[in-house]
């Protein structure tokens, strides 16, 4: 459910400092909290529901201990399970932690107590680390951020426990003192999820407050390096074969380069940056048709959106296919912030810089500029955007743009109230003008006026059968800049969380939409159900009724299966049918996913796809060996055959396409 978010951050306001102890020397991470050394460091314990219960003490006991060294944060976690039963079944990094999936411990590091950003780190009894950054005062969060830590885990009599290590160069630690928490999704006895948090907050709406989280002092000093320098160097081996044409290869060499300071200034260079095609895109099926956001994996870009995420996002780094070279400057300190990037893409250069400060406690103003340089011309854009803190939790943002080249202004003023439970809101106000394009930022619908109403209610009911229930219903009204209405969909919906991990949601969506030229009258009905035993998981989806003109149906079957710590197997079915009066177009989408750990660093992936809209079959198999975030080595085999007037007596289907991918990268860091 919707109002369930992947990041529990929670803290009860604490004036006095936790002090954590040092050592000498550093700490050997196996994953066994057995050295002696253990003894000495500071205990955190009494971890208290946040869900099902508001309150009650966890019912799996939670141990965490702390220490550090000069470099080094270092945490023990030791995790109670109902009779030692783990529940945890992705073997995928950076995968989406929600409550009801894979057992998962989390680290939120606000590295120097500003109260308005931290860091997460986490990882499950089958060691996949999820990393990322929290920003907004907690309202927002990204994963797109991938950090060098180390986390190892090994199972007990009791359950599972863990070592960590993350390095204070990491999380650019500027003082002694720094907001901490942690959280930890479970399970019990009955399968329910659960969620465990250190302390909790005041309010259940407010777990998100970094503001709150308790501070704990370093009892000695850290090892601040005055210069770090690193470099990602990465090289590709493409061999390509098509039926009707000749086979081609291909070599390609790139990398990147950056530097950091001591005094909050950073810097990047990239020649050829690798774009990670490797790991496809989600393959989605368009039904708003307005077009699919897809997210950034090229390090140069991705560890930094987090300060580009603005009311209308200027910087979509996904709009840059291919880049020949450039670099970045960033300078931050405290909640201010500086950062600029230089990207040659497509034969133009762009410039894209913004400045962030805090102007008071809650609320900050940030500035935004974009040049664009062709053979004959210089495109100009800027931007203003303002957040600020309102009292019981909301808050206000808005967005004016003005592009000097165009001569045209854009706007969006957002109120809203971020909470997984009781009131939420979100409600919007953007203006688009006519035919506007800007290649750097994702504005996918133009000569736009829109107003946007999103209202819920969650409740935690207390009761263990039915622990949660929530309520939403949405408005939106586009029209264009002449008055003319494009657009008026209304939308109602029903979730009820059962005991078991068991969901079920529902709800109705009513839409009057210009599209190509006429009015449509749409009417869906929707449905989500889900079902989570033990390592497996089973879903259903079916979106249907009158849409634009015709009658739709769109169902969607999931299952999900976890085999022996090591094997995780997905199945997934989609078909879509859409009739139009006696015509009647079809289609069948069919997807198997495996992953296979061989070893903790060694992963074997295969993808299959089928549709018989396209007939064709789409393999891809991927070894992968992974060194750490961002370094690794991928042999990839793509093929695409043919199954159109496929006959049971053929031996093999016609190729039509294959492609054998080989990269290599490995981060070096000085």
């Amino acid at each position: 459910m919707k109002c369930i978010l992947i990041f529990i951050l929670s803290m009860q306001s604490n004036d006095s400092l936790f002090v954590i102890p040092s050592l000498q020397s550093p700490l050997q991470i196996d994953g066994k909290i057995d050295e002696k050394v253990w003894n000495k460091a500071l205990k955190v314990s009494g971890f208290k529901q946040y869900y099902p219960e508001w309150g009650e003490d966890a019912s799996n006991q939670t141990i965490v201990l702390l220490l550090h060294d000069k470099d080094n944060l270092y945490v023990g976690v030791k995790c109670w399970m109902p009779g030692g039963k783990v529940i945890a079944r992705e073997t995928r990094r950076d995968r989406n932690v929600s409550l009801g999936a894979d057992e998962t411990f989390g680290i939120e590091l606000d590295a120097n107590n500003n109260d308005r950003d931290c860091f997460l780190f986490a990882f499950t009894p089958l060691e996949i680390q999820t990393d990322g950054k929290v920003y907004r005062k907690g309202r927002k969060q990204s994963l797109e951020w991938d950090g060098l830590w180390k986390s190892q885990v090994s199972r007990t009599n009791f359950g599972w426990e863990a070592e960590v290590e993350i390095p204070f160069d990491q999380i650019n630690i500027e003082g002694k003192v720094m907001g901490i928490n942690f959280y930890r999704v479970s399970h019990g006895d009955n399968g329910t999820p659960q969620a465990y948090f250190w302390k909790l907050s005041p309010s259940k709406g407010n777990f998100f407050d970094i503001s709150s989280f308790p501070s704990v002092k370093l009892s000695s000093n850290y090892r601040k390096k005055s210069i770090q320098f690193s470099v990602l160097p990465y090289i590709t081996a493409n061999s390509y074969n098509y039926s009707n044409g000749n086979p081609s290869d291909e070599w390609n060499i790139g990398g990147s380069a950056e530097i950091l300071t001591q005094f909050g200034l950073e810097g990047a260079m990239v020649f050829n940056p690798d774009f990670a095609t490797v790991e496809a895109d989600v393959d989605q099926i368009d039904l708003s048709k307005t077009g699919i956001y897809l997210t950034e994996k090229r390090p140069f870009f991705k560890n930094e959106l987090s300060h580009f995420k603005t009311p209308i996002e200027l910087f979509y780094t996904r709009s840059f296919e291919e880049v020949e070279y450039g670099g970045r400057i960033k300078w931050e300190r405290g909640s201010n912030s500086f950062i600029t990037y230089i990207v040659n893409s497509d034969g133009k250069n762009h410039l894209i810089s913004r400045a962030k400060g805090c102007i008071f406690k809650g609320s900050y103003i940030g500035g935004e500029v974009i040049g664009i340089k062709g053979e004959d011309s210089l495109r100009k854009v800027a931007s203003l955007d303002w957040d600020s803190e309102l009292p019981y939790e909301f808050c206000f943002r808005s967005q004016l743009v003005r592009d000097f080249g165009e001569k045209k202004n854009l706007y969006k003023v957002v109120f809203e109230r971020n909470a997984p439970f009781g009131f939420q809101t979100f409600i919007s106000h953007e203006y688009i003008p006519p035919d506007y394009f800007l290649e750097t930022a994702w504005i996918p619908i133009t000569d736009l006026v829109s107003d946007y109403v999103d209202l819920g209610y969650t409740w935690q009911t207390g009761n263990k059968v039915m622990p949660m229930v929530g309520v939403g219903g949405d408005f939106t009204y586009w029209q264009n800049t002449d008055g003319i209405l494009r657009r008026k969909k209304y939308q109602g919906s029903l979730g009820v969380a059962f005991q078991g991990n068991f969901d079920v949601s529902a709800g109705y969506e009513g839409d009057h939409h210009l599209y190509q030229g006429s009015y449509y009258d749409n009417n869906l009905l929707f449905i989500n159900i889900s079902r989570r035993f033990s390592n497996n998981e089973i879903g259903f989806f079916y979106y249907g009724g009158s849409y634009y003109g015709g009658k739709l149906d769109f169902i969607k079957g999931d299952l999900e299966m976890g085999i022996a710590r090591k094997l995780t197997l997905s199945l997934i079915g989609k078909y879509y049918r859409f009739k139009v009066g006696d015509n009647v177009s079809t289609t069948l989408i069919s997807v198997l996913k495996a992953n296979y750990r061989i070893l903790p660093k060694l992963t074997f992936r295969t993808f299959l796809q089928w549709s018989d809209q396209s007939e064709e079959l789409q393999t891809n198999f991927l070894l992968a060996y992974e060194f750490f975030a961002g370094s690794h080595i991928y042999l990839v085999w793509n093929e695409t055959r043919e199954t159109g007037g496929f006959e049971m007596d053929d031996w093999e289907l016609p190729q039509k396409e294959r492609r054998i991918f080989l990269k290599a990268c490995y981060q070096f860091n000085f």
